[in-house]
């Protein structure tokens, strides 16, 4: 990169920096840039057990409701109706 390619990135960036930061910068910009490239290179092929929203049922199960059959458990409740917990609205 030159220093014009910098001087335009930090008027982007609202930044300003003296000429030996510039230098600096460029120099970290240049080896970003560089790792890009290496990155942009790598053959990702993608593994369809990770396809989640086409094979969610693979993630999901099924859910079992459980009865609170226990003499305890309807005594211990707060308000207990037709086999399970009544809890009260808290949004109107």
């Amino acid at each position: 990169m030159s220093m014009i390619d910098v001087d335009s990135i930090l008027e982007l960036c609202y930044l300003s920096l003296t000429d030996d930061r510039k230098q600096a910068f460029s120099v970290q910009i240049e080896k970003v840039l560089d790792y890009m490239a290496v990155l942009n290179n790598v053959k990702n092929i993608p593994d369809p057990s990770f396809e989640w929203p086409i094979h969610k049922d693979i993630v999901g199960r099924e859910d079992v409701s459980e009865s609170f059959d226990h003499p305890l458990v309807k005594d211990n409740a707060p308000e207990y109706k037709s086999g399970g917990f009544f809890v009260p609205k808290i949004l109107s």
